[in-house]
């Protein structure tokens, strides 16, 4: 603020000191007929003159009404200076430039009437830019995606690297907002969000393969227990969506299948048998690493004759699904193909005492 008289541009700018009268208020003026008044401090210039019709100060609004059409620096400084109170965590650009903070505040209202944090380096509004920023995102979206797809390319891992760096609350939240935001979306913007990631499929699908293979390997349980919640949550949805999609893709899901049997003739074996217990009736259920196990212990000899069976085996159950026998692998042995077929449904120990094992 001023001490003594000010002058920019032909505008005279009271003192703000000492009132020459004795302080009133705005009823007493309005009651006196007066035209101008000393009363209390001005909030924003501490200015103690006031003017009566409406109480406001006269200097700030001489300063606002020379504002419209001066330009001047000097104006520009002494505007600065009468509107700017000190106020509780309020500094200047050059403190906070010395402190080395990011955003500091002034106390003063900018161009657009925001009081609010400004950035240290160039000393703009951080409510302004923020809103210029959207602007010009909203005039400019394409150039936007390809500019930040520019970006990408020149700091690989930046975004790895940020996501590392948050909390785990924070994670969880941004998940939550994602998950939020991909359920809520419009159907076009589903339909808009399919097409973007078919092509980006098919642009980076090598790529992409092998990330998404080192990702499963490295979080299989996790996998595994999404995968089990989601099927018991939408059995009937997914039942359904799968059948539709058989239906509509007949030859693609067959070739699918012969090929997958074709390089997996293992666990073909256990799903098939799997498939066969469940239509006996039979609990329990086994995969192609148990049958490796059972094989390993067995090194790979039939159960009854002993006989290496290795290149051809057959996966024997002890006690037969129709005599009410399991499906787990505490129920299985490995047999040679003769044996299998000469036991049968047969019970174990009658069909020991047959071949010699037991007397």
């Amino acid at each position: 603020m001023f001490d003594g008289v000010g002058v920019a541009s032909g505008l005279r700018c009271e003192a703000v000191g000492e009132p020459q009268w004795p302080t009133i208020t705005e009823e007493q003026a309005r009651e006196l007929g007066v035209t101008r008044y000393w009363g209390h401090p001005c909030v924003k210039c501490g200015g103690t003159e006031r003017y009566g019709g409406n109480g406001q100060c006269l200097a700030c609004l001489g300063v606002q009404s020379k504002a419209k059409t001066c330009e001047s620096a000097l104006f520009k400084l002494m505007w600065s200076k009468i509107h700017w109170a000190p106020r509780e965590g309020c500094i200047s650009r050059a403190d906070a430039e010395a402190q080395g903070l990011k955003f500091f505040k002034t106390g003063r209202a900018c161009k657009r009437g925001h009081v609010d944090l400004r950035y240290t380096a160039g000393g703009a509004c951080v409510p302004c830019m923020l809103d210029d920023k959207q602007a010009h995102r909203e005039g400019n979206r394409e150039q936007c995606r390809l500019d930040a797809a520019e970006w990408r390319k020149r700091n690989p891992g930046y975004s790895r690297r940020r996501w590392d760096k948050l909390s785990p609350e924070k994670k969880e939240k941004n998940r939550a907002a994602a998950r939020e935001k991909y359920h809520n979306a419009t159907p076009e913007q589903k339909a808009k969000r399919q097409e973007y990631n078919k092509e980006y499929w098919q642009k980076n699908k090598k790529k992409l393969s092998e990330y998404n293979m080192e990702w499963y390997k490295a979080n299989k349980a996790h996998v595994k227990e999404y995968g089990r919640k989601r099927y018991l949550e939408k059995k009937d949805e997914l039942a359904a969506r799968g059948r539709e999609w058989r239906i509509k893709n007949a030859d693609a899901h067959r070739a699918y299948n012969r090929d997958w049997r074709k390089n997996n003739p293992d666990k073909a074996r256990a799903t098939d048998r799997n498939k066969r217990a469940v239509r006996r009736g039979a609990e329990g259920r086994h995969t192609a690493e148990d049958i490796q196990r059972i094989g390993d212990a067995q090194r790979w000899r039939c159960a009854w004759c002993r006989k290496p069976c290795k290149k051809a085996y057959e996966v024997d159950h002890i006690v037969a699904l129709s005599r009410g026998g399991t499906n787990w692998p505490a129920n299985l042995t490995i047999a040679c193909p003769k044996c299998n077929n000469r036991k049968k449904a047969k019970d174990a120990v009658r069909f020991a005492r047959e071949i010699g094992l037991l007397i």
